[in-house]
């Protein structure tokens, strides 16, 4: 009996312990996904700041880079074109296995994009980053709603999908908010810096977490 007794307060034991390890990996899970929407949401939001940040300087960056009014219409082109090559390549990217790499070389090319216009006087360098930046920024455009689709919170994907959408006027209207401030270089310094944080997240993010897919 004594030894039967022991036997039951043990399963009892265990599949307390196991209940308990099931709800921690559950709220890590929650926490994780809570923590990639987040950098999602703030890689949109800078990449719209960028954006809005020319049409917000147009005249200290045309002086800064000493280009004409049709020069200087032409980063507004290269952005298309470069979005319009982001929405082609996103087709041969969609289906590969590690997407936290994917996430890791845009958080890390947008970081050396906003150096590179801190740095550079040169107009065709000007306009290879816009060209590069409109790329990243179409891929995570079209990854984030497919990202809330397939692992987002059931009863909130709508209004999440709402949020990164008001996140595109909401990051060029924060540009010409912010550059009534601060110089468009200063702000370029800035958005390097937290863009390198987003990119430190990427990388510490697990693919998966209790074997569930995150990314």
């Amino acid at each position: 009996m004594n030894t039967k007794n022991k036997n039951k307060e043990s399963n009892i034991n265990n599949n307390k312990s196991n209940l308990f390890k099931e709800e921690n990996n559950l709220i890590l899970y929650k926490s994780i996904r809570i923590l990639v929407y987040c950098l999602l949401l703030f890689s949109i939001i800078l990449i719209n700041i960028s954006s809005g940040l020319f049409p917000s300087s147009s005249i200290d960056i045309k002086n800064h880079l000493e280009i004409s009014d049709f020069n200087f219409g032409l980063f507004f082109l290269f952005s298309s074109f470069g979005k319009i090559a982001g929405s082609i390549l996103f087709f041969t990217l969609k289906n590969i296995n590690n997407r936290k790499i994917l996430l890791i070389i845009i958080s890390s090319i947008n970081s050396l994009i906003c150096i590179g216009f801190y740095l550079s006087k040169n107009f065709f360098i000007f306009s290879l980053f816009r060209l590069i930046m409109g790329i990243t920024d179409m891929l995570i455009q079209i990854y984030t709603p497919m990202w809330i689709q397939q692992f987002g919170f059931n009863k909130y994907k709508l209004g999440l999908t709402s949020l990164i959408q008001f996140c595109n006027p909401l990051g060029k209207s924060l540009a010409f908010l912010v550059n009534y401030h601060l110089s468009w270089l200063i702000i370029f310094k800035i958005e390097a810096i937290i863009f390198s944080v987003i990119f430190l997240g990427f990388i510490i993010i697990p693919n998966k977490c209790s074997a569930k897919n995150i990314l």
